[in-house]
């Protein structure tokens, strides 16, 4: 499913003829440009804590997103998200372009290698300028997991394996990071393009609900309409918690404990209107 380039009206969340307005409802009419090729840009929060997989951060999961490259360089590595470092566990998606893959990645809490990657393998290499809808799923036990990738729809790679986790949880505390748009202090992994409804799912979504929420995410459609909308833990719109654009600061939509970004670097011109359609 190719879903082209978007600019204007967003087509998520759109008021339903002759119902009320739930909660979440507003229409997202902004995506927020990251130019990693001119300047260190990103979102950031080391304010609050976050759980990935339940209150005890080890449960099954989603996180789904948009992205549109706008430039690719040999040798990037271009970051989507970042949570936590250091002497914590680490989960990060980011874009190899020497393997044409965007990976998921997910280190121990020791500090050490990598535990766990899964990468979506060379059919997702983007063409620029375009929207594509990526899903990363994991379905989690005491000691092994599933995942999958979704591009546009679509399952592109699965892969089961051990979860070598020492502590088998996904906990950042508030001291730790979470960024949007980077990987590290490099000059090459700083995200270039734009960036739009990045949600996370305290469930492993299915292929008919990963195509359910991509189905809100481009007609008029509310999100709070979904079949498992009770199972949603955060959503980043992207520049418009309410309707109108929101600089300096990017909100959490839904969650019961909000976590709202920092633009860093950025001006009001990083929040667009070229959303997918």
């Amino acid at each position: 499913m190719s879903t082209g380039i978007g600019a204007g009206i967003s087509p998520v969340f759109e008021l339903k003829p002759g119902g009320g307005v739930p909660a979440g409802c507003p229409k997202s009419r902004y995506s927020v440009e990251f130019e990693g090729n001119t300047g260190t840009q990103y979102l950031n929060n080391n304010t609050t804590a976050l759980a990935i997989g339940g209150s005890g951060g080890t449960g099954s999961f989603s996180i789904s997103f948009w992205l549109n490259w706008s430039t690719i360089t040999t040798g990037d590595e271009q970051g989507v998200v970042l949570f936590g470092g250091g002497n914590d566990p680490k989960l990060q998606i980011y874009l190899n372009a020497a393997s044409q893959s965007l990976l998921f990645n997910a280190n121990n809490s020791s500090g050490g290698g990598s535990a766990y990657t899964h990468g979506t393998g060379n059919t997702i290499f983007p063409v620029i300028d375009t929207w594509y809808n990526f899903t990363f799923v994991m379905e989690r036990t005491a000691t092994t997991i599933n995942t999958e990738w979704f591009k546009d729809g679509v399952s592109i790679s699965t892969k089961s394996g051990a979860w070598p986790q020492v502590d088998n949880d996904l906990l950042f505390p508030a001291s730790d990071n979470l960024y949007f748009g980077r990987r590290s202090s490099s000059s090459l992994e700083f995200l270039e393009g734009y960036l739009d409804d990045f949600s996370i799912w305290g469930q492993t979504l299915t292929s008919a609900e990963v195509i359910e929420l991509m189905a809100v995410t481009t007609t008029n459609a509310c999100m709070a309409d979904l079949s498992f909308y009770s199972r949603i833990e955060h959503w980043w719109k992207m520049g418009d918690p309410n309707g109108p654009a929101s600089y300096p600061t990017i909100q959490d939509a839904v969650a019961s404990a909000p976590i709202t970004l920092t633009m860093t670097n950025m001006s009001s011109a990083n929040i667009t209107t070229n959303v997918p359609v």
